[in-house]
């Protein structure tokens, strides 16, 4: 079939050949031409097509909405496949649905794709199966039968002791995430008092929707959580809620419930949680529940103690340590290195002391975080859960052929 016969426009009429947000790859070129082919058939409008992953990152921020990613992984043996599927469903937008190609007839390699929230298609010599993918994802409604919608990953960021820095932490992440990587995400206030995470994020006319006890998990939907969202930026929610006495052990709970409902809309969701309500979020679900998991700790004998107190609780539970210098160096009887030393990990993010911080973004707003030290340091947590360099280097790091 001539395919320019196809997308050419009539001359009387002078069209331009109707484009589609979808990506198909792969290094077979005469799939390629069918592909493009089969959408002009069908209507779909022409796909873009690349031979290979490495430049996926100026599709993939280019524009927004619904569109398709079509991955051609017949190539790939099982542990390559799971490695591109993570990254895919992690790195991109939640709006843009992965659709995988391979060869394996593994029902145990299906069902661990659609977990992921993406659609694994057995290749079996024909586009049909393909066509039929791509026509129920542009249909509007729910997801196909059968298949998870994509979720966000939740991150736990939770300080051993008061006065650590969470709030500002998770604040900075949620920024980073958001406003530097371009995916959408939640962040989810877990405190119930000196709520401070609005001023280090310019959150104008902030509404805390008062808790309730009554609050039934079985009456929240999606739309009802979303009525408790404040906007942050574009790419970026935050969630807290105004805890009273009689809701005493039901914060955390219906914090929980609320997000959960909100998942599908968001690429991270990030809970900033303080040492007296970890209690609240350590349910039976609580190691399933997170990608990662961050302790907040300064370099004071009182927040060292906390952190051995708090790992007795995790009980092996993996995690990752910010030692966050809070305060200037002499209000510490220890340094940093110090500190490191006795926790014994070589491998805990190290924040120093920044003079200012606090004043300035509660005065500035989200404005300032963009001359802080504080977000390179933090950016190599998005670097490596978004896959996104996010000061220098290369962009989305895919594996390429």
């Amino acid at each position: 079939m001539n395919l320019s016969s196809i997308f050419k426009a009539g001359a009387a009429e002078k069209k331009t050949v109707r484009q589609c947000g979808d990506l198909v790859i792969s290094a077979d070129s005469e799939l390629l031409e069918k592909v493009t082919e089969t959408y002009a058939i069908e209507g779909f409008g022409k796909p873009q097509t690349q031979s290979a992953l490495v430049s996926i990152r100026g599709w993939a921020d280019k524009e927004t909405g619904n569109r398709n990613l079509v991955l051609d992984l017949r190539h790939c043996d099982e542990d390559e496949l799971r490695l591109v599927v993570e990254a895919n469903t992690t790195q991109l937008d939640v709006q843009i649905n992965v659709v995988i190609l391979g060869l394996m007839d593994s029902i145990r390699l299906k069902n661990w794709v659609e977990s992921q929230g993406a659609r694994y298609l057995l290749w079996e010599g024909n586009l049909n199966g393909l066509i039929h993918c791509i026509g129920e994802l542009r249909r509007p409604g729910p997801s196909a039968a059968g298949v998870r919608a994509r979720t966000a990953k939740r991150i736990l960021v939770l300080g051993c002791k008061g006065g650590v820095g969470v709030s500002c932490i998770s604040s900075a992440l949620v920024h980073l995430f958001s406003a530097k990587a371009g995916l959408p995400t939640l962040l989810v206030e877990h405190d119930n008092g000196a709520i401070s995470s609005d001023l280090y994020l310019g959150i104008e006319g902030l509404k805390v929707r008062q808790n309730s006890a009554d609050l039934s998990h079985k009456e929240i939907d999606a739309s009802i959580a979303r009525t408790y969202l404040n906007r942050v930026n574009d790419r970026a929610d935050s969630l807290m809620l105004e805890s009273v006495n009689s809701c005493v052990g039901f914060h955390g709970a219906n914090l929980l419930e609320l997000s959960r409902q909100l998942a599908q809309d968001y690429n991270f969701i990030v809970d900033s949680v303080p040492a007296p309500l970890f209690d609240e979020i350590n349910d039976p679900g609580f190691v399933e529940r997170y990608h990662r998991i961050f302790l907040v700790l300064d370099p004071s004998v009182s927040a060292l103690r906390a952190y051995q107190q708090m790992k007795r609780k995790l009980d092996k539970v993996p995690h990752q340590v910010i030692l966050n210098q809070s305060r200037p160096n002499g209000d510490y009887a220890l340094s940093l290195a110090d500190a490191r030393d006795k926790l014994k990990m070589e491998s805990a993010l190290v924040l120093a002391y920044e003079p200012g911080l606090e004043k300035g973004l509660i005065q500035k707003g989200e404005a300032y975080w963009s001359s802080r030290k504080l977000l390179r340091s933090l950016a190599v947590i998005v670097d490596e859960l978004a896959g996104k360099r996010l000061y220098g280097g290369r962009g989305l790091r895919w594996l390429s052929r």
